[in-house]
């Protein structure tokens, strides 16, 4: 949570302190922060909010998982890790040895 916050997170609650807290908002604003953290081309391209709409929303979390996908993230991430997510798949997807190893990838 803290590693967060410092790519500019904002967290609504400050009772917020495990990932298994995360909503689905939560967790594509977090995880926009980070794919811009890896990627800075990737800044406007994916908004921190999701739509009202279902459609939209699964359309979104399915761009946005890709793009994890295509930065190297070698567990398997779709739309239901960000829309419905659990706890074991959230450690996956923030851990930090994940992006450690997307940079090496990249590299």
């Amino acid at each position: 949570v803290m590693s967060l916050k410092k790519l500019g997170v904002q967290f609504a609650d400050d009772s917020v302190t495990k990932v298994q807290q995360f909503d689905a908002d939560l967790i594509i604003d977090a995880v926009v922060h980070c794919l811009v953290a890896i990627d800075p081309d990737l800044e406007g391209k994916y908004s921190n909010t999701l739509p009202e709409s279902m459609s939209l929303r699964f359309r979104m979390c399915s761009e946005i998982a890709d793009a994890i996908q295509s930065l190297g993230f070698k567990s398997e991430i779709g739309y239901q890790t960000l829309l419905y997510p659990n706890e074991t798949d959230l450690r996956l997807v923030f851990h930090p040895r994940c992006y450690t190893e997307i940079l090496k990838y990249q590299s």
